[in-house]
């Protein structure tokens, strides 16, 4: 939030209640926002909420935030693998902080991001642990996580991953995607307009970067494992069909499934020398273990660009490592950024007045609409 004449948004104003003084936080951070979420944590700490610890996603690592963080909870961690939601790291953290709430009678919220306590949730019970009051999860790919549990999830996961007030933040970061890719793609002098470009994934993602590419005139197809998207691809004048053959045609795919959108035998339909991206919020997207698999060697072409060979000749390149390429040159501006925290703070806020069940849900309308205001 940011500060007006001296007042304190609504969100900030309802957290200062002594409630939310009872509470404390684990949070999983994301380098490309840095600056904000350090401005998160502060608002926290001002109204008595304590950052047991935070998290740091592997790829988004970097010393001077560590330095500028540590000041601001307990425990700060790196998480190392490609699947961070199986780090035994987090099972540890969670468990730590369930203790300490068990003992000092505080509330614990988790703010997640990838459906990175995924595993160790599904392993909690809301009786044993009933201080543990919820989970918000920021992402689609931990939407899906947290959804596929089912009735094993007995902990309430407000998720605003499908909010509307997160497709504001879609249409930057689909813009964002076609930015980093043309950043990476020009120093080997690929001519990039006209190039044909297949999206992977029609969601609230997929859908903004698909109109950001046809407005810098690629040639956009889609696929889709839901033929409803498809509909919706179609009447929006993109072209659709069998992915094997639309991966044949593609110099460039890009996976925005918040699943995986790409593996072994997407990746022999590929076309010869095509590139591959990822437009997810961790290494799911691209499965990089059947990609290694595939080709024998690699060879790193430039900063940004991993090529995979085979024996017969054949290539195809991977864009920043498998990693979401908008975080190369950046993706949401701070306002649209605060936005989607203030409806993290509201989801935060609902967690504590204990309106939200067991389960996956959302915020209600009037709730979102409060946000927004």
């Amino acid at each position: 939030h940011r500060r007006r004449a001296g007042q304190q948004p609504e969100v900030a104003r309802r957290a200062g209640d002594p409630q939310l003084g009872e509470v404390r936080g684990i949070d999983v951070l994301e380098i490309a926002v840095v600056r904000r979420v350090a401005e998160l944590l502060g608002h926290l700490r001002n109204i008595g909420v304590e950052i047991s610890a935070f998290l740091c996603r592997h790829d988004s690592y970097d010393d001077a935030v560590f330095r500028r963080l540590r000041n601001s909870c307990r425990e700060c961690y790196r998480l190392k693998g490609a699947r961070e939601a199986d780090d035994p790291l987090c099972s540890r953290v969670l468990k730590d902080a369930l203790s300490q709430s068990h003992s000092d009678g505080k509330g614990l919220v988790i703010l997640d991001l990838g459906g990175v306590f995924c595993s160790s949730a599904s392993e909690l019970s809301a009786n044993q642990w009933p201080r543990l009051l919820g989970i918000v999860e920021d992402t689609t790919s931990g939407h899906n996580l947290y959804s596929s549990l089912g009735r094993i999830l007995t902990v309430p996961v407000l998720s605003v991953a499908r909010s509307p007030l997160k497709e504001i933040e879609a249409i930057y970061v689909g813009s964002s995607v076609v930015t980093s890719i043309e950043f990476c793609l020009r120093p080997v002098g690929l001519p990039i307009r006209g190039q044909r470009v297949l999206v992977v994934g029609y969601g609230m993602i997929g859908e903004a970067l698909c109109t950001a590419l046809r407005s810098h005139g690629y040639l956009v197809a889609v696929s889709d494992s839901s033929h409803t998207k498809l509909a919706r691809a179609v009447t929006h004048g993109f072209e659709t069909g069998d992915k094997p053959a639309l991966l044949a045609a593609a110099d460039i795919v890009i996976s925005a499934t918040g699943r995986t959108g790409l593996s072994g035998q997407d990746f022999a339909a590929c076309k010869a020398g095509a590139f591959l991206a990822s437009a997810g919020a961790d290494l799911t997207e691209i499965a990089l273990g059947e990609l290694s698999a595939e080709f024998t060697r690699t060879t790193e072409t430039s900063e940004h660009l991993s090529t995979f060979h085979k024996p017969n000749g054949r290539s195809l390149t991977l864009i920043n490592k498998g990693n979401a390429v908008n975080f190369i040159t950046g993706s949401v501006p701070n306002r649209v950024i605060d936005l989607v925290f203030t409806e993290i703070l509201t989801a935060v806020v609902a967690l504590i007045e204990l309106k939200a069940t067991h389960g996956v849900s959302e915020l209600t309308n009037q709730l979102r609409d409060a946000a927004a205001q």
